[in-house]
C-alpha cells in the first residue's frame, strides 16, 4: 500500500462518511464480497453483492444538483410500476470534451431512449443539451434520469479530480456504479471495460484496464512505464476486480482491430463484435464542387503528442516546398498545452496553417464541406472518428497505416507509412483527377457502414440480443 499512500490514495477516503460502514474505513456494505440470494434476470455472472439499506444509500441528485427522494428505493433507482419499459443504467465516468468516445455514448444515449427507461450515471455533470450540439443527437432530458457523482458526493469527487487519474476514476466509478443499480436494470457501460457485479454490456474503445501488458498502454497514449502496472494492479486488488469479471460482460468494439487486441488480452473465450461509431457528418460532392474547394488539408481531433498534428504539417510544408499552393487547418477542441506549445514553436510563424480552436459544429461542417482533403497521422488509432467524418463530408483523407485506420480508409492509396511516403501519396492524390474520381467514388460507398442509423440499428439489436440470452437466471460457479 505504500504506493496508494505516497500518492494520498486511501481508498476509503474515495467516499463520504454515510456511505462507510461503522466499523471503520471500509466500502460500502453493498460493494463488499458478502453474498444475498437474488434472482435478478440480468444477474447472470457472479451474484450481486448484498443492497444497503435505505438509510446507507444517499438521495439520487440529477445533472443541475436537484435532490429526488421519490427514487431512494429499497430495490434501486429508477423503479417505476406504472411505466413497464425495460431498464438500463449508461455509465460514462467523464462527459467532457467532443472526443469520439463521448459521441458515441451521446449516440447509445439517443439510440435507446424511446425503447428503455434510462439512467445515466457520471462523475462530472453531464448536460444533455451541450451532447445535441455537439454530436448532432436530439437527447430529450426528461426521456432520461441523469444521476451525477460529483453532485451526490462533492469532496469524494474533487479529491478524484485532483488525483487525475483516468484508471482511478474508471475504478471508482464502477464501484459506485453498483449501489446505484436497481435490480432490474441492464448496466451498460458506454467507457470500456467495467465490473458491475452482474453480467452487463460494455462498449470499447480500447483496453484501458489491463495489467502486464506494457504494449497495450502504449497503444492507448500512455507511457506502458512499471509505476503505472504497479498502480492498475493496486487497483485492482483494493476494488476487488479480475478479468473474467471485466470479460464476463457481451462486448461490443468500435473496430476489428480494436476486438482483436480486446481477445489478445482477455483471450478468444472474451467474445466481441464490432459496431462502428456513428459518423453524422455526410455529402459527397460532386465533381463540380469538389473542384470549387480550397485546396487545404484538415487535421481534426484533440491536441495530444500521440495524435502526431505535427507529422500532417510537415507534408503539407514539403509539398508547398514543392510548388504546391496548399494550407492547412488545425481545428481541436483542448487538449495539451505543452504539445500544442511544441506545435506552435515549429508552426507558429507559418502563415498557411490556421489554428481553429473549440470551434462550433456547424463552423467545422463549413469547414469540412469547403476543403479538398484531411490528414489523420495517429498511429494504431483505434477507429478513427475524425478520419470517418473528414471521409464523410467529401474530404479525400490520408490516414497512417495501421490500426482502425485501414477499416475506415479500405483504398491502399489513402494509407501511408512515413512523412515521405505521406508526400508522395498526397502529392499524387492532389494532381491526379481520375484518382480523384475513383477514391471518392469508394468513399461514398463504404461510408454507409458508418452512419448514425446504421448504428443505431446496430445498438438497439446488441441490447435485444443481450436480453433475450439472459431471460432465463443463470449463475456462476
Amino acid at each position: 500500500m505504500s504506493v496508494l499512500r505516497s500518492r494520498h490514495i486511501q481508498p476509503h477516503l474515495l467516499w463520504p462518511n454515510r456511505l462507510r460502514c461503522s466499523t471503520g474505513p471500509r466500502w460500502p456494505q453493498s460493494l463488499t464480497h458478502s453474498r444475498t440470494h437474488n434472482t435478478c434476470p440480468y444477474r447472470t455472472g457472479r451474484l450481486f453483492r448484498s443492497k444497503p439499506s435505505d438509510s446507507m444509500l444517499p438521495a439520487a441528485v440529477g445533472s443541475h444538483g436537484e435532490t429526488d427522494n421519490s427514487k431512494t428505493q429499497p430495490r434501486g433507482i429508477g423503479v417505476n410500476s406504472m411505466d413497464r419499459k425495460p431498464a438500463i443504467g449508461i455509465v460514462f465516468p467523464r462527459p467532457r470534451g467532443k472526443g469520439g468516445a463521448l459521441s458515441v455514448a451521446a449516440w447509445i444515449i439517443h439510440s435507446l431512449q424511446d425503447h428503455y427507461r434510462l439512467t445515466v450515471m457520471t462523475l462530472d455533470p453531464c448536460d444533455p443539451a451541450r451532447l445535441n450540439a455537439a454530436f448532432g443527437t436530439t437527447i430529450r432530458a426528461d426521456a432520461v434520469r441523469w444521476i451525477c457523482f460529483e453532485n451526490q458526493h462533492p469532496k469524494a469527487a474533487a479529491l478524484l479530480t485532483r488525483l487525475d487519474m483516468v484508471t482511478l476514476d474508471q475504478y471508482a466509478c464502477m464501484r459506485w456504479v453498483r449501489s446505484k443499480l436497481s435490480d432490474d436494470m441492464l448496466p451498460l457501460s458506454a467507457n470500456n471495460e467495467m465490473a458491475f457485479g452482474r453480467r452487463g454490456l460494455q462498449y470499447i474503445h480500447f483496453p484501458m484496464l489491463t495489467v502486464g501488458r506494457r504494449d497495450i498502454a502504449r497503444q492507448i497514449g500512455q507511457s506502458g512505464s512499471c509505476a503505472k502496472d504497479v498502480m492498475g494492479r493496486l487497483c485492482r486488488l483494493t476494488f476487488g476486480v479480475r478479468d473474467h469479471d471485466l470479460h464476463n460482460n457481451d462486448t461490443a468494439c468500435n473496430s476489428e482491430w480494436t476486438r482483436s487486441v480486446y481477445q489478445d488480452y482477455y483471450g478468444e473465450n472474451a467474445h466481441a463484435e464490432c459496431i462502428y461509431p456513428p459518423c453524422t457528418i455526410s455529402g459527397t460532392p460532386s465533381r463540380a464542387e469538389w473542384t470549387q474547394r480550397e485546396s487545404g488539408v484538415i487535421l481534426l481531433g484533440r491536441l495530444a503528442p500521440k495524435k502526431r498534428i505535427e507529422d500532417g504539417l510537415r507534408v503539407v510544408r514539403r509539398l508547398r516546398d514543392m510548388g504546391h499552393d496548399m494550407h492547412a487547418h488545425v481545428i481541436s477542441s483542448g487538449g495539451d498545452a505543452q504539445y500544442r506549445k511544441r506545435l506552435d514553436d515549429e508552426f507558429g510563424n507559418d502563415d498557411w496553417v490556421h489554428w481553429e480552436d473549440d470551434i462550433s459544429r456547424q463552423a467545422l461542417m463549413t469547414l469540412l464541406s469547403t476543403h479538398r482533403y484531411g490528414m489523420h497521422c495517429n498511429h494504431d488509432e483505434h477507429f478513427g472518428m475524425a478520419t470517418a467524418e473528414m471521409s464523410g463530408s467529401g474530404c479525400l483523407v490520408l490516414g497512417h497505416n495501421s490500426g482502425g485506420t485501414r477499416e475506415v480508409l479500405p483504398d491502399a492509396a489513402q494509407r501511408y507509412a512515413s512523412i515521405e511516403d505521406g508526400v508522395e501519396r498526397l502529392g499524387r492524390i492532389h494532381t491526379d483527377a481520375e484518382l480523384q474520381s475513383r477514391l471518392l467514388a469508394t468513399q461514398r460507398e463504404h461510408a454507409q457502414q458508418f452512419s448514425a442509423d446504421a448504428f443505431t440499428q446496430r445498438i438497439r439489436g446488441w441490447v435485444e440480443a443481450f436480453q433475450k440470452s439472459t431471460s432465463a437466471p443463470m449463475l456462476d460457479d
